[in-house]
């Protein structure tokens, strides 16, 4: 190393430790590094952004790629290991991610046992399961498999906006709302696009509120119950004369 004569007296005052730029670090599973430890924090500084070892077990790339396992899968065209080999143990983790699972997978099998089979079907149908005929726990319970692999799925077919306008979608196609004429999606003299997609923006700009409310009217009209006629004051009154 060429150290200048600050280096020099920093070293010999035990103020610093250098490590060489071709010096060899040997890490094994299980190795600590006390950050207290000048040397050994010294250490951990030169290899801490090495691409061998991921911030945490489940660490992804850019791509979303997991660092330790990679994107190994069937369904993956260009199945592959990651790259890394050690990862950063942080205690704690592994059990506030485990809290934080069963969290959201008791909201999405929440979200299935208090829906109705209607809605239960419809959701099914958003998964790519036509199950019109089904008993309804074969319903329940093929929802209930995709929360157990996934539960932010089911949670996002539940809240997300978009996924609420999937299932208006739907509804309204098989109650015959929206029909297809000339190749396209349409409602009344209103066309919404090609593709159950274009329909989806459709349907989603601010523009046309007014007429996805008739959507909404037409495809669901249990949820527009014409109110009641109410008394007014004057027919409240106490009419009895006094004697």
């Amino acid at each position: 190393m060429i150290l200048s004569e600050s280096d020099k007296e920093n070293l010999s005052a035990g103020k610093i430790y250098l490590v060489a730029e071709n010096a060899k670090i040997k890490i094994y599973d299980g190795i600590q590094f006390d950050l207290k430890n000048m040397k050994e924090a010294a250490l951990w500084e030169c290899i801490k952004n090495c691409s061998y070892i991921a911030p945490d077990r489940y660490a992804k790339d850019a791509n979303g790629n997991y660092l330790i396992d990679g994107t190994m899968g069937w369904k993956n065209p260009h199945p592959r290991y990651g790259l890394a080999e050690y990862y950063i143990e942080h205690p704690g983790l592994d059990s506030v991610r485990r809290v934080k699972r069963t969290e959201t997978l008791s909201k999405a099998l929440k979200y299935i046992i208090d829906d109705s089979r209607e809605g239960q079907i419809t959701r099914a149908k958003v998964l790519g399961k036509k199950m019109d005929n089904v008993p309804s726990a074969d319903i329940t319970d093929f929802l209930i498999q995709i929360a157990m692999k996934n539960p932010a799925k089911i949670i996002g077919l539940y809240e997300d906006a978009r996924s609420k306008l999937r299932i208006l979608l739907i509804d309204a196609r098989e109650k015959n709302v929206i029909i297809v004429k000339d190749n396209l999606l349409c409602f009344n003299d209103n066309y919404l696009g090609a593709t159950d997609d274009a329909a989806i923006n459709w349907l989603s700009d601010p523009d046309n509120a007014k007429l996805k409310g008739l959507i909404m009217r037409a495809t669901y009209p249990q949820l527009y119950v014409k109110a009641d006629d109410t008394i007014t004051p004057k027919d409240t009154k106490d009419t009895k004369k006094a004697k």
